[in-house]
């Protein structure tokens, strides 16, 4: 997947908001939230009713990014519309189907660059390098290595094996 980031405002903190790199100002996960709502048939109006929202212009101003809703409130939304949060910021086109614990620690990964405050740049790199990496083989190495601690082997032989495993996988 490739990431574009802004800087919004979430809990009161400067945060990385996903956005789409050709998108104007529409956020990619508001992009993503209203093709689900015409799925579901679910209108502005009965989802400001769902979230709680006082008004229905809060919405349009979070899907046209004049405003940025909370965490808890993008957590709200996803519930609503009956998909898991890390749909929402999938990039039409460039998605990868992850299941287990491949999709957990690429959710993980995306709500924690969003809860901490990462420097833009520094955020778009490590995903770079994790797209390259890929979240399998980063699960395999992790296995290789907790595998060979759990085995009492030597540390040298787990990178070794992480070498040939990398090597063979291309």
């Amino acid at each position: 997947m490739r990431y574009v980031y802004t800087i919004g405002i979430i809990y009161g903190l400067e945060m990385n908001v996903f956005l789409q790199e050709d998108s104007l100002a529409k956020p990619i996960w508001a992009q993503n939230a209203q093709k689900r709502m015409k799925q579901l048939g679910i209108t502005q109006l009965e989802l400001s009713n769902q979230l709680g929202l006082k008004t229905v212009g809060a919405i349009g101003h979070w899907f046209n990014g004049r405003r940025t809703p909370t965490l808890k409130n993008i957590e709200l939304l996803a519930d609503c519309l009956k998909i898991p949060i890390t749909e929402l910021f999938i990039v039409p086109g460039e998605s990868k189907t992850l299941d287990g614990d491949a999709k957990h620690l690429n959710d993980a990964l995306m709500l924690l660059c969003r809860a901490v405050s990462v420097p833009k740049d520094d955020v778009e790199t490590f995903f770079k390098v994790f797209e390259l990496l890929g979240s399998e083989n980063i699960l395999k190495a992790v296995k290789i290595l907790s595998d060979a601690e759990n085995e009492d082997r030597n540390h040298t032989s787990a990178v070794i094996d992480i070498f040939d495993f990398i090597s063979k996988s291309g």
